[in-house]
């Protein structure tokens, strides 16, 4: 036969339920050095919430350009309404008519916030 070991009393008293709020979305077409603010659902209002971002998809300004760098950048929030602003940041340099990068483009952002 199996033994499985018993629980102790005092380790019921610990144990907690967990229950998260998740939020996934996207803004689309954000151009560079555009902030753009991101509002999540009201039950997000006022709590403690962790966001995470990441760049999606680049679309170049002209058909030729070259990616350098694509970053997404925190720019402000306010908890009390529920929101974060981002900012894109895409250089890109056309090898035909441009000798240096410049910051053009538009770019996808992914988000998800959880609470």
């Amino acid at each position: 036969g199996h033994s499985f070991p018993t629980r102790r009393s005092s380790d019921l008293s610990t144990s907690k339920d967990y229950h998260y709020l998740m939020y996934r979305g996207s803004i689309s077409n954000v151009e560079t050095l555009n902030a753009q603010r991101i509002y999540f659902p009201e039950e997000f209002r006022g709590k403690d919430y962790v966001v995470k971002w990441w760049s999606g998809n680049v679309f170049p300004k002209n058909a030729g350009d070259l990616l350098y760098s694509a970053n997404v950048e925190f720019v402000d929030e306010n908890r009390a309404e529920a929101w974060v602003g981002l900012k894109a940041s895409i250089m890109m340099r056309n090898p035909n008519t441009e000798s240096t990068p410049s910051w053009k483009g538009k770019m996808n952002i992914m988000y998800i916030v959880i609470a």
